[in-house]
């Protein structure tokens, strides 16, 4: 299968840290599954607004062994390259590596993964979703609710803010060396909710529909801890 899209991104978001500092963006991708489970991929993100340019682009291999009929693991490695070292927290780290499970039930999918980024700093990602899955005449319909816990290394420079309080997340530990110094944000990083609408336009050719509210409780690394989030795409995937 062969599939490639693009999307509008209201904000360009990921485990509740801003990435594309408070503004708009476009997301590219495009990727190719075999049957047999493997995969390889490839994205870009451009920001919009002022100093908008191509902020990031990667590649990725990945595979997906369907151990039953209900029950799923996959594994992915992406290579990340950024405009400059300064253009998001993650930018520092240029090497990902993922895992993940996905237990089917009757009434609901119950995922868990890991994420673990490796570059100048560390950082590593734990997360447990539960969605679902409605079909209304042509529409799919996949509603589901995320939380993420993070703890990740952030050069100081990179810090959205240290600020107290509530809903801040509390003051991070701090580690300082010779050349820079270096933070490590530690906890909740997001509880999110979405609803996913897929619509087939023509036939291999779908748009989709995505809103969400995402609240992101470390100030250290989100411009904003409650948001309301949406993109909307096109995608055009074919078998061979």
């Amino acid at each position: 299968n062969i599939s490639f899209g693009s999307r509008y991104m209201s904000r360009y978001t990921n485990y509740g840290l801003d990435l594309s500092q408070d503004r708009s963006a476009l997301g590219y991708d495009l990727a190719i599954a075999h049957e047999r489970g493997f995969s390889v991929a490839a994205g870009a993100v451009q920001t919009l607004g002022t100093g908008n340019g191509l902020q990031q682009w990667s590649v990725g291999l990945g595979y997906e062994w369907q151990v039953s009929e209900s029950f799923a693991l996959s594994g992915e490695y992406t290579h990340y390259v950024y405009a400059n070292d300064s253009v998001n927290v993650l930018a520092a780290l240029s090497n990902g590596i993922s895992f993940s499970a996905e237990l089917s039930l009757d009434v609901a999918d119950v995922g868990i993964s890991y994420d673990t980024f490796l570059g100048t700093n560390s950082a590593s990602y734990y997360g447990l979703d539960v969605s679902g899955f409605y079909q209304i005449m042509n529409i799919s319909i996949v509603p589901f609710a995320q939380v993420t816990f993070m703890s990740q290394s952030v050069e100081s420079r990179l810090l959205k803010s240290t600020k107290t309080g509530i809903g801040k997340g509390g003051p991070p530990s701090t580690s300082t060396s010779s050349t820079s110094s270096v933070t490590t944000v530690t906890g909740l990083s997001s509880f999110s909710v979405h609803v996913v609408v897929i619509y087939p336009v023509i036939d291999r050719l779908s748009i989709s529909f995505h809103p969400s509210y995402q609240y992101s409780p470390k100030a250290e690394v989100s411009t904003r801890s409650s948001q309301f989030v949406w993109s909307v795409g096109l995608r055009y995937a074919f078998d061979f």
